[in-house]
């Protein structure tokens, strides 16, 4: 799995009609939200966790500092061999796959910028 000093993904949940309730997840890795290993392994955790829960019913992912996302972390993705690459990329495809295979109906509350990797 991974070690981390910093929570790039916050969990909450909101409260809906009838009992049931959202999950909201907050991408918040300063300055731009950029996506490295981390912050798509406590995505899924986040995700994951959700899905236990029976009363939510949905899923809310933003960004905080006026940037849902930049996308991809270049600098990150850079310092990569081809292995390493090719793993993150996996990774990457996966959390989409488990994005759009999870019972939770998932929302982008878009505030900000959102360019190339981030509005996927």
């Amino acid at each position: 799995h991974y070690t981390t000093q910093q929570q790039y993904v916050q969990i909450d949940t909101v409260n809906a009609n009838q009992g049931h309730q959202f999950g909201v997840l907050t991408l918040n890795r300063p300055k731009v939200n950029a996506l490295n290993l981390e912050v798509l392994q406590q995505f899924v955790d986040a995700l994951t966790k959700f899905e236990k829960h029976s009363n939510v019913k949905g899923l809310v992912v933003q960004g905080k500092a006026g940037i849902f996302s930049a996308g991809f972390d270049i600098p990150f993705l850079l310092s990569l061999d081809r292995s390493g690459i090719r793993n993150w990329w996996e990774y990457f495809m996966y959390t989409i796959h488990r994005i759009l295979s999870s019972r939770l109906l998932t929302i982008g509350a878009i505030t900000g910028h959102s360019p190339a990797g981030g509005l996927v």
